[in-house]
């Protein structure tokens, strides 16, 4: 540092980093702080001794996919296809899956056929045929646990392991 212009001392600044817009005041709260609630003054019991130490989880989609950034792709827009692909299925769209721990095969709860839909044989065909309408609250009766959803082309009869009569 150069002495002042005209003479004078040096003598009464301690420290550069000490000027009065840049030291520590203690009156006054540090920057960021003005909103933070102390752990001990929160309701919320986080699992964490600093709520600065919490984390932050970002999410999983990129943020800026399907957004016009430029000028030109405002002007421009999105084309029908690219609309479609960011629309999320709704859940009731999703394809049924089997759950994990259920046989593939096995039938839900079971309800009779329709007349029209009994075929040629009417009445008896109902006693033979019937339509699966899903898993009822998980509880199936025995009869209901023990009937598989057989394809059109499978074979016709009881068969047991192996393929034998059973």
């Amino acid at each position: 540092m150069r002495p002042p212009e005209g003479g004078g001392s040096l003598g009464g600044m301690t420290e550069p980093g000490d000027t009065p817009a840049t030291s520590p005041d203690p009156s006054l709260p540090g920057e960021g702080d003005t909103d933070k609630l102390p752990q001990e003054d929160t309701l919320e019991q986080r699992g964490v001794d600093d709520v600065m130490d919490e984390g932050y989880v970002p999410l999983d989609r990129d943020p800026l996919r399907g957004k016009n950034l430029t000028q030109a792709e405002q002007i421009e827009g999105d084309t029908i296809t690219e609309r479609l692909d960011q629309e999320e299925p709704e859940v009731w769209q999703e394809p049924q899956q089997p759950e994990a721990h259920r046989e593939p095969d096995r039938a839900g709860r079971i309800e009779a056929v329709s007349e029209e839909a009994a075929g040629p044989l009417g009445e008896r065909e109902q006693d033979m045929v019937a339509e699966d309408v899903g898993v009822a609250g998980g509880a199936a009766t025995a009869e209901e646990a023990a009937m598989r959803v057989r394809e059109e082309d499978d074979p016709i009869g009881l068969t047991g392991e192996g393929g034998t009569p059973g």
